[in-house]
């Protein structure tokens, strides 16, 4: 209280005793609050941290030329992604680590506020601590969703990339069957490396669209050769 009294002379009010218990309480509501904010960062911040995966780890087995030709693509795809900065995660990590993190940030609130007897001042900062939380879960949201685009598209830009490769052919019946193998094992491929809420949206439109681009212009380009 000694400090609030002073502080309040600094800013030449006069303080009284019940101004100065006011104003006291409000700075412990403050520091609780961002102390609250701080421990909601770190936990959400650490539980949804991934680790970067080592290609080293993981032993294909090339059984037969599907296995080769996935195992190809697979490296083309971890290559790409690796040089993005941000890794996107699943909603439903997210959502689940936010809860987690939400209830550490109460508990922590709460408790740095034990001592404090005064309801309405705390309940106050209370709904501010719910409201800059909010907010920040929306900027994570935000933040995952765009970096899943991002990653996922990378993904499917490899795959186009390989994809017009794979139908190097000269007769529509093998461009048939290699368009149709390959989305075999792109999709399992790409099954085990996308992340987060966006991944099948952009697999949507890869298959609905961006694949069937190269595949009209080989099959128009084969047919004009023969006839």
């Amino acid at each position: 209280m000694c400090e609030t009294y002073v502080k309040a002379i600094n800013e030449g009010s006069v303080p009284t005793i019940h101004n100065a218990w006011e104003r006291m309480i409000v700075e412990q509501c403050e520091r609780a609050k961002d102390h609250a904010l701080e421990v909601y960062d770190k936990r959400f911040r650490r539980t949804t941290r991934i680790p970067d995966e080592d290609d080293d780890d993981e032993e294909e087995n090339e059984e037969d030329e599907e296995d080769k030709r996935k195992s190809s693509l697979r490296k083309k795809c971890r290559s790409s992604i690796k040089k993005l900065k941000n890794r996107p995660i699943e909603a439903e990590l997210l959502e689940r680590t936010h809860q987690i993190a939400l209830e550490k940030a109460n508990e922590t609130f709460y408790h740095d506020l034990s001592s404090v007897d005064a309801s309405d001042v705390v309940q106050e900062y209370r709904d501010k601590l719910s409201e800059e939380v909010n907010d920040k879960i929306e900027h994570f949201r935000k933040t995952n969703d765009d970096a899943s685009r991002t990653y996922c598209n990378t993904l499917s830009k490899t795959m186009l990339a390989t994809l017009k490769e794979n139908l190097s052919c000269e007769k529509i019946v093998e461009v048939m069957n290699a368009y149709r193998d390959f989305l075999v094992y792109a999709l399992d491929v790409y099954e085990d490396l996308s992340l987060g809420p966006s991944r099948w949206e952009v697999w949507s439109r890869f298959t609905s669209t961006d694949c069937v681009v190269p595949l009209l212009e080989k099959m128009s380009s084969v047919s004009e050769s023969i006839s």
